[in-house]
């Protein structure tokens, strides 16, 4: 499984490495091309980015 990270803005990275540190496989996204390889994906932000 590999979930990818959101990095457009933000602390990105640091949600990159907790994934990590959890053993699980992370990739950056920064283009939709991307999406395909995840199997999930976590969007970082505050407020600001609320969907």
């Amino acid at each position: 499984m590999q979930l990818g990270v959101l990095a457009l803005q933000g602390d990105f990275y640091l949600h990159f490495e907790r994934i990590r540190e959890l053993g699980i496989d992370a990739a950056y996204v920064k283009k939709p091309n991307e999406l395909w390889e995840c199997h999930g994906l976590i969007i970082p932000g505050g407020e600001s980015t609320t969907l």
